[in-house]
């Protein structure tokens, strides 16, 4: 299970370069998600509410497939809970969650604190998706938490995918300098 306890997006229209520390620039659309402010009745239109959806339907992921559903969706304690169920559906598929934001993002400077499953098989992230050949994807591997497995390094997995089909991805591992397990972080 991944929990978040706040997400913050800053959406931009203008440039970085001329901006102080915290300042927002003139022409941005900014939203700051504090999930304390629910107090009760659908996650889903709570969620629509403050601009993000609940995605729902099936996709085909290898080895097994994926389905986001909704009952996976929650609010507990101020922080919002995405479930992956144990195991396969009667489809053969895992069952699990996600959220997205309503409208497309051109340029933007994202934070999400968050605390990853300790549960090993799970993958939280954000990502940037336009297309097959944009996709810029933020992983934290529960799995690979502390130890890595063939090339995978352990810590936060980013990958650029690549622009042309058929040419290779560009993937770094960042170390974690703290247990993504154990407490909310940046």
């Amino acid at each position: 299970m991944v929990t978040l306890s706040s997400l913050v997006f800053a959406l931009l229209a203008a440039s970085f370069a001329e901006l102080s520390a915290g300042q927002t620039p003139s022409g941005a659309t900014t939203l700051d998600i504090n999930f304390n402010t629910y107090v009760g009745g659908s996650v889903v239109d709570f969620l629509s509410d403050v601009g993000l959806a609940v995605s729902a339907g099936t996709i085909g992921t290898t080895p097994y497939p994926h389905v986001f559903e909704a009952s996976n969706v929650g609010i507990a304690n101020s922080t919002l809970t995405l479930t992956v169920r144990p195991g396969l559906n009667s489809d053969g598929a895992i069952s699990s969650a996600e959220v997205s934001t309503v409208w497309d993002i051109l340029h933007g400077n994202i934070t999400t604190r968050a605390k990853i499953s300790a549960v090993a098989g799970t993958c939280a992230s954000s990502f940037f998706y336009k297309n097959d050949n944009s996709e810029i994807d933020i992983e934290l591997l529960s799995s690979y938490v502390t130890t890595g497995y063939g090339n995978l390094k352990p810590g936060i997995q980013v990958t650029n995918q690549p622009l042309v089909k058929g040419e290779d991805s560009t993937t770094a591992s960042i170390p974690y300098p703290f247990d993504p397990t154990t407490d909310f972080h940046e």
